[in-house]
C-alpha cells in the first residue's frame, strides 16, 4: 500500500509540472524553482527531471531557441538583451553563448565579427522592425528628439550603438 501512495504523489507531482509547462516552455532553473515553491523534496526533483528530460520537455537549449523564436516574433531584441534575459531564467553562459552564435551565424556573421563592430543585418532587421512599432508616436518629433527617444527605445530594447546609429539614420533618410 505504501508503494502506491508513492506512486500516487510522483504522479502528482508531475502533473503539476506539466501544468505549469503547459503555459510556455521553461529552462530548468524555472522548473527546479517551482518545484522548490511546491516545496518537493530532492529525490522527486531528481524524479521529475529525469522523466522530463526522457519525454523531450527539458531542454534548454532548445528553451533559448523557443524564447529568441518568440522574441524575433513579438518583441524584437538584439543580442545583449536576450542574453540577459536568458540569464535571468538560469540557462548557463555557455549554452546561450552557443545557440546565439548558431542563429546569428545562420544571419551570416559570426560572433566574432559582430564583436569586432561588425553588426549582422538581421540585427538591424530586428532593430528595424522594432523602431516600426514606435515611430507614429515619435515622427511629429524634431529630428533630434526623435533621435533621442527612437535611440533610447532600442537601446532598451538591447541592440548595439552601432545597429541604433544605422536604425536611426535609414529612418530620417526615409523622412
Amino acid at each position: 500500500m505504501p508503494q502506491i501512495n508513492k506512486e500516487d504523489e510522483f504522479q502528482k507531482i508531475f502533473h503539476r509540472v506539466l501544468r505549469f509547462l503547459s503555459f510556455r516552455a521553461r529552462s530548468k532553473k524555472e522548473i527546479l524553482d517551482y518545484l522548490n515553491k511546491k516545496k518537493v523534496g530532492e529525490k522527486r526533483k531528481k524524479q521529475v527531471l529525469e522523466k522530463l528530460k526522457k519525454i523531450n520537455l527539458l531542454d534548454d537549449k532548445e528553451f533559448v531557441l523557443w524564447w529568441v523564436e518568440q522574441r524575433i516574433n513579438f518583441r524584437p531584441s538584439g543580442r545583449r538583451l536576450l542574453e540577459q534575459e536568458l540569464r535571468k531564467k538560469g540557462v548557463e553562459r555557455e549554452i546561450i553563448e552557443e545557440t546565439l552564435e548558431e542563429i546569428f551565424k545562420k544571419e551570416g556573421k559570426s560572433r566574432e565579427a559582430i564583436a569586432s563592430r561588425v553588426y549582422s543585418s538581421f540585427e538591424v532587421e530586428l532593430a528595424l522592425r522594432a523602431a516600426k512599432k514606435k515611430f507614429n508616436r515619435y515622427k511629429k518629433l524634431s529630428p533630434l528628439e526623435f533621435r533621442q527617444k527612437m535611440a533610447a527605445f532600442l537601446s532598451r530594447r538591447g541592440f548595439s550603438w552601432e545597429v541604433i546609429k544605422e536604425v536611426v539614420d535609414e529612418i530620417l533618410k526615409k523622412g
